[in-house]
């Protein structure tokens, strides 16, 4: 179980502008990647996916405490494993 926190600070003018500016961020960059997904489409749309998720390598999940983060340690460019950190709460009566 996780819990989210949220906090929106900006004025509502300013986050209609803001939500804007992605949007047209957005467009451009579906311009940009659309050759490229036309050409996806074409090679691997005949592609057995079943059989790819078969034969594919699952990620390791490695859990550690938070106490056990260290900022200094670096990643591999194609991680095989994703440490996660976290720190448990008691139940309230527990």
């Amino acid at each position: 179980m996780t819990a989210a926190t949220y906090s929106q600070t900006l004025q509502p003018p300013m986050v209609s502008r803001f939500l804007e500016l992605l949007e047209a961020v957005d467009d451009l960059l579906f311009e940009a990647i659309e050759p490229v997904r036309q050409k996806l489409i074409e090679k691997l749309g005949g592609s057995d996916r079943a059989a790819m998720v078969a034969r594919g390598v699952r990620p390791r999940v490695i859990n550690a405490s938070d106490a056990d983060f260290d900022p200094r340690t670096k990643r591999l460019p194609y991680p095989t494993s994703n440490k996660l950190h976290w720190t448990s709460t008691p139940l309230s009566g527990e």
